[in-house]
């Protein structure tokens, strides 16, 4: 249920209409994905998470998602990469080469260097010898080794930054390689699979020293996970539950735990001043640590546990340090970060930053809104109710009172949805997925009692404009669409015509926005509702808007102003706001020509683009504390309209109304949330809209979690 603050009442009245109807939705569904994979990058605070798509009926993975976060201040989703259909269908280990070069293995036996920021494959290898299980970069970054089915360790040259040449292989030892791990100063790697450990001399390519793990019973356990630390200790996790620490220069075991009831998935470990930390986790869910210990004289050390961490409810599949957080992620979808000695947990929901959420207004029944919903294959249309909720705290919910109109799959199923947009009249609906663009027109009609009733008619033919896959939609007005693809941003006129009984969607006026480059991609794409300014950031975290009323300024010489055109990729007036080091996570346009921005460090901001006055908005927090913590909270959705912005996390929000008299933005009201927020949004008609996911509805979708013990580990 949304619980909204106290003094709503008082700020209700204050607004130009009143009073403020309220719809909280809880039919949006959408199915979380398990987290497979992480990895961390230090010199841009960048996580890589790998997420996968479960295929309901035969209930095995279907395609798997990398999604590329932020930690430098509040944890935020910078973007989400779609791999081409023949690589994303397996991903089985990541690891970063520099702040935007990422390394992919799979089951399709390759491994891909990726540029995050272009979502392009730079290079592909062969791997030679089966499925890629694991992938391992040594200190100085001129080698990559990758684990293989065959039991090879495949090694690779990475001395240039966009090399990806092979080298050799070593000595397979008649098992799958299922972890491997470099020395931090060392040419040592240690690999891991049934049964055995491998230490090898990396400098002669030969084998140094096996280890075998104690066998609990008559089969050999697998050792799924493996680290090799700087003080030459080998920590290795096994499908017994233990987590057993060995000398890397005799191969003997040091101390044994048995960390968890049932099978060890991952390690990962923290080197600070404080001494060395190492993390496992498991298909218990449990997280345990355990602390290299030295006595007063240093003269010896022991491995200690500290306490064990409940983080999540299903078996944790990955886990990774951060130097800051501790990151942590599994069958539950939930990404989980833990500050230093766990005194703050962020448990990060995982439908919020993924699902997609469009308003209108039903042309047939004004005032009432309308919704689109966007999953990973599939879009729905409801249509709300005119009930208005009571604000005060307490909310009444009634689902007969929302009533889906539509539910239909993009493409043939296999198209994984990219972009869609919705009209504000909801005539109009566009989507597109990484190879194809489609446009429909949205048709409603009323029976004898007064009931709605849709039909969708996909364009048979499209103008390149609404045929070729983009990025980002946006609506300026019902029939003036944004574009953001690869190459450019561009606003175009759309009309829909159905001449022989072929209904088509033509672009009447194509108006190109901004030209981008090679290597920039659009993140954020916002416009005003009379198409005059775009706002646009890009993946390197660059802020523009662009006036397209006005032609770049014509009182300088020709050849400067034509310098500064081909600089900007655009003809038109480019105003520039201030900007952060902080990542941009929202962007609005409002009617009044202000633009609002919300930041990674907690920090708000609008930027008057007729005056062009920056200014932060002071308060927007419940929690003063919040802008001030290094571990923050951040905004990452934004909504306007007319003089009312709402902005949101996955929960907490504030309402912004703009003072008519100053015209600055003042916080309204503070919104916090029990449920899981996947959108708030204002309507063009006016509502707030909040789409919740609760936990239980999380927890229906995923399969029965192991039972905890309610005293002990």
């Amino acid at each position: 249920m949304v619980r909204l603050s106290s003094d709503t009442a008082a700020d209700i009245a204050s607004m130009p209409k009143g009073k403020l109807h309220v719809h909280e939705v809880r039919l949006f569904d959408p199915k979380p994905r398990p987290i497979q994979g992480l990895a961390f990058e230090t010199a841009s605070s960048r996580l890589a998470v790998v997420r996968c798509c479960v295929n309901e009926e035969e209930g095995r993975p279907a395609a798997y998602f990398l999604e590329i976060w932020n930690l430098s201040a509040a944890p935020c989703l910078e973007f989400k990469i779609i791999l081409s259909r023949e690589w994303r269908e397996s991903v089985e280990a990541v690891c970063w080469r520099s702040r935007r070069l990422l390394y992919v293995s799979g089951m399709h036996g390759h491994v891909l260097l990726v540029d995050v920021e272009t979502d392009q494959v730079l290079k592909t290898a062969a791997a030679v010898s089966g499925p890629v299980w694991c992938l391992g970069l040594n200190s100085d970054k001129t080698r990559l080794a990758a684990g293989t089915e065959d039991g090879f360790v495949s090694l690779f040259n990475v001395e240039d930054e966009q090399s990806l040449e092979y080298l050799a292989v070593l000595e397979p030892k008649g098992s799958r390689v299922l972890s491997l791990s470099w020395h931090p100063s060392k040419p040592l790697l240690v690999s891991s699979g049934r049964g055995r450990l491998w230490l090898w001399d990396m400098e002669r390519e030969t084998l140094k020293v096996e280890m075998r793990p104690h066998k609990p019973g008559k089969e050999e356990v697998i050792v799924s996970s493996v680290l090799l630390l700087k003080n030459d200790t080998i920590v290795s996790g096994d499908s017994a539950g233990s987590t057993i620490f060995w000398d890397a220069s005799t191969g003997t075991p040091l101390m044994t735990f048995h960390s968890h009831r049932s099978g060890v998935l991952s390690l990962a470990y923290q080197d600070s001043d404080e001494g060395l930390r190492v993390f496992a986790s498991g298909i218990d869910s449990l997280i345990t640590e355990m602390r290299l210990i030295t006595n007063n004289r240093g003269a010896s050390s022991t491995w200690v546990t500290a306490t064990p961490r409940y983080y999540h409810t299903h078996d944790v599949r990955a886990l990774c340090h951060t130097g800051k957080f501790l990151v942590s992620g599994g069958a539950d979808a939930y990404l989980g970060v833990a500050t230093e000695l766990a005194q703050r947990f962020i448990k990060i929901p995982p439908n919020t930053d993924v699902a997609k959420v469009t308003a209108a207004t039903s042309y047939v029944s004004p005032g009432v809104p309308l919704l689109l919903f966007q999953n990973a294959t599939r879009l729905e249309v409801w249509q709300l109710s005119k009930n208005t909720l009571e604000l005060p705290t307490q909310s009444s919910f009634n689902p007969a009172d929302h009533f889906q109109l539509l539910k239909f799959t993009f493409g043939k199923g296999s198209e994984t949805i990219t972009a869609t947009a919705l009209s504000p009249n909801g005539e109009w609906l566009v989507a597109s997925s990484a190879r194809l663009t489609k446009a429909y027109r949205v048709v409603l009609t009323k029976d004898a009692k007064n009931r709605v009733d849709i039909n969708i008619v996909a364009a048979q033919t499209s103008g390149d404009a609404l045929s070729l896959p983009v990025d980002h939609f946006a609506f300026a007005g019902n029939s003036n669409l944004v574009v953001a693809d690869t190459k450019s941003v561009y606003s175009c006129t759309t009309k829909w015509t159905d001449k022989h009984g072929q209904p088509s969607a033509l672009v009447e006026r194509k108006v190109e926005v901004c030209s981008l480059g090679p290597d920039e991609r659009i993140r954020h794409l916002a416009t005003s509702k009379n198409g005059q300014y775009v706002a646009t950031v890009s993946r390197g975290n660059r802020l523009q808007v662009f006036d397209c009323a006005h032609p770049a300024a014509e009182d300088v010489r020709e050849t400067e102003a034509e310098d500064a055109r081909n600089r900007a990729g655009t003809k038109w007036r480019v105003l520039t706001p201030p900007q952060s080091a902080s990542l941009v996570t929202a962007v609005s346009l409002t009617d009044s020509a202000d633009l609002l921005v919300a930041y990674a460090n907690g920090t708000v901001a609008s930027f008057g683009l007729r005056s062009l006055q920056y200014a932060k908005i002071a308060g927007v927090w419940k929690d003063s504390t919040v802008a001030t913590s290094s571990s923050s909270s951040a905004y990452t959705h934004s909504s306007v309209e007319g003089t009312l912005a709402v902005l949101h996390n996955w929960k907490e929000g504030v309402l912004l109304g703009r003072d008519q008299g100053s015209g600055e933005w003042r916080v309204r009201q503070f919104l916090s949330y029990d449920e899981h927020l996947i959108s708030s949004l204002l309507s063009p008609g006016g509502d707030l809209v909040n789409v919740v996911q609760t936990p239980s509805m999380l927890q229906n979708q995923l399969p029965p979690a192991l039972a905890k013990k309610v005293f002990g580990v």
